[in-house]
């Protein structure tokens, strides 16, 4: 009988989106498979255009071989409960894994070698497919030679924001949707001066629901995939200073409605010319969960 062992393992860098990722788990070394990234996030992607990885961020997807023969494995793009991980809460499954691909579904790793695939991505033109936040499980699986049972297999999980798009004529894909997926508050003031600034919360199931909404900075924990501020920005210093303009929000079948959203940051020379950014979690009382980036600029004086 074949056992399968899972590790998710990867490094860490940064190339035009976020890269990050943890330590192997469970990691047998006299096999010693390894991937980079073990995860990491693919921000602004738009519908309609094919997204090559290596050419639009430079990054590549690494298979490290540590045993002493060479190996192949296979890999395969799907759904997160498919491969069995779990994804940030935020984060839905994509739902057509397909959009996702690499350029060899089985590469043969040299012993002790590192083998990279190109990485690509489609999202169908459609507007409804903007302002979303997706993740993928990416399975990747030895296949083993004539005298071994043991076949070992990483799942990373790789995380897709495509792009904003304020205004939509449409409601967007999935049970909840948020526009715009990012806001951004220009110039924001300091003060008594408050910036405002809307988003339209869109109950797309066929039934009603009750939303909690808060905001939220979320908190980094060693070896732990965590939610990262967008390239450029760093989180604010206390959710407080991001007001939505409602704690719950009731919001029948297919309905639309929408949430104020108040920057008030105290008046203090620190504060002046800063680049934060915070998020708007909503969350239904069964756990479905998005949340919108809020991106601030304070103004110099």
């Amino acid at each position: 009988m074949r056992t399968a062992a899972r590790t998710m393992g990867g490094l860490l860098g940064l190339c035009g989106c976020l890269i990050g990722s943890e330590p192997a788990w469970g990691e047998k070394k006299d096999i010693g498979l390894s991937v980079e990234p073990g995860w990491f996030v693919i921000r602004s992607v738009p519908v309609g255009q094919l997204y090559d990885l290596d050419r639009h961020l430079g990054t590549r997807f690494k298979i490290h071989n540590g045993s002493d023969r060479p190996r192949r494995y296979r890999l395969k793009a799907d759904r997160p409960d498919k491969v069995g991980v779990k994804v940030l809460k935020g984060y839905d499954g994509i739902p057509d894994p397909n959009w996702f691909w690499f350029e060899k579904a089985e590469v043969l790793v040299p012993a002790n070698g590192v083998e990279d695939i190109r990485m690509f991505l489609r999202l169908p033109n459609e507007e409804k497919y903007c302002n979303q936040k997706w993740a993928v499980g990416i399975d990747v699986e030895g296949r083993p030679e004539a005298d071994e049972g043991l076949v070992l297999g990483v799942s990373p999980v790789f995380y897709i924001e495509t792009e904003t798009r304020a205004s939509v004529k449409k409601e967007p894909a999935g049970l909840l949707g948020l526009v715009p997926a990012t806001l951004i508050l220009d110039n924001t003031a300091l003060g008594k001066n408050t910036t405002r600034s809307v988003i339209k919360v869109y109950n797309n199931d066929s039934r009603a629901h009750r939303y909690r909404i808060a905001s939220m900075i979320p908190a980094a924990e060693p070896g732990r995939q965590v939610i990262s501020p967008s390239p450029g920005f760093s989180w604010i210093p206390h959710k407080e200073w991001l007001k939505p303009s409602t704690s719950a929000l009731q919001s029948e079948p297919h309905e639309q409605t929408a949430i104020t959203v108040e920057a008030d940051i105290p008046e203090k020379p620190e504060f002046r010319n800063q680049r934060w950014e915070g998020l708007i979690l909503v969350e239904s009382e069964e756990g479905v969960t998005g949340f919108a980036r809020v991106q601030m600029k304070t103004s110099e004086r």
